[in-house]
């Protein structure tokens, strides 16, 4: 569940359903929802080291836009998810100890409004396409920062990919920009689970109370990591309609009845659950946080409990 919206090495806490790729804490939660699968993200950095190993110096991004703009396919995506590494991680070669660079600041980047306008009006000619190549460049103009691309991404919200829709909300919720709230409001409808969960997501992270009662019928959604992710994306609201949902999730029964769900994923949902619960102060959910300091099996969730707690003792 896109804290803070941060980049998407997090995601919504789900069962990966709907369009999850692995996708939105809600920083360690929009990576499981929003990255490629792992195999071509393996790829895509292999062609990029092999770049990186023949020039031994940074690529610049208007070099990257060069080859967007002039190439198609393969060729042409790869270089829309270079751009991306090179926003979210200004040293993405040098982790890979092929070479030392000096880091950038997307901040810094993002003040460039001309490279802005370059990324927007690629991200506009690939619509037709290129899918794939709109989905990174939309994670790209979300870590830039800058509202110059609210436009772009406001129209992409009903493009009829889906990936590009997810990347595109969570892009709109790193900028914070409240006209996002009316169209996402409206995609918590859509038949895809994938495209619902990430529309909660970032209307939690979007922060504006006029999303709550949505959110509060998503609650009602089909797909359990739909109405659970409202029921977190409320509590960011200071919302307390979420709490029955929550409350569930600390449930090992109800968790555990979800098959397609590891324990690792299971976990992770409850730890959530349990911030949430905190972060509403609800004087009868104490018992329950303390019950669950006190015998849980997990530690991570035991912790998570105590810090709960500590939160409410400081209140």
């Amino acid at each position: 569940m896109p804290e803070e919206n941060s980049s998407p090495d997090t995601a919504p806490p789900g069962e990966g359903s709907g369009t999850d790729d692995q996708r939105l804490t809600p920083g360690r939660i929009v990576s499981r929802f929003l990255l490629v699968p792992i195999l071509v993200t393996i790829v895509c950095v292999a062609v990029f080291l092999m770049f990186g190993l023949l020039s031994n110096e940074p690529a610049d991004p208007y070099d990257y836009l060069r080859e967007i703009k002039q190439h198609s396919g393969g060729r042409r995506w790869q270089a829309a998810l270079g751009l991306s590494r090179m926003i979210e991680n200004p040293r993405w070669q040098a982790a890979f100890g092929l070479s030392q660079q000096v880091a950038r600041d997307p901040l810094a980047l993002g003040q460039d409004e001309t490279l802005v306008r370059e990324i927007v009006t690629v991200f506009e000619e690939a619509k037709e396409n290129d899918p794939r190549t709109r989905q990174y460049l939309a994670l790209v103009m979300g870590r830039l920062g800058n509202r110059i691309a609210s436009e772009a991404l406001l129209s992409a919200l009903s493009d009829k990919d889906s990936e590009t829709q997810i990347h595109s909300m969570w892009a709109l919720g790193a900028l914070e920009e409240p006209q996002a709230i009316q169209p996402i409001t409206v995609l918590l409808g859509h038949h895809d689970a994938g495209v619902r969960k990430m529309a909660t997501y970032t209307l939690g992270a979007l922060g504006q109370i006029e999303a709550a009662d949505a959110l509060v019928r998503a609650l009602g959604d089909p797909v359990p990591d739909v109405s659970w992710n409202a029921a977190i994306a409320l509590s960011r609201l200071g919302d307390s309609r979420g709490i029955p949902m929550l409350l569930r999730l600390l449930e090992s029964e109800f968790l555990g009845s979800i098959e397609v769900m590891s324990e690792q994923q299971k976990e992770d949902v409850t730890v959530e659950a349990i911030r949430a619960l905190a972060s509403l102060r609800e004087v009868s959910v104490r018992p329950i946080l303390e019950a669950i300091r006190n015998s849980d099996r997990s530690l991570k969730i035991r912790q998570a409990a105590i810090e709960a707690l500590a939160a409410y003792e400081a209140s």
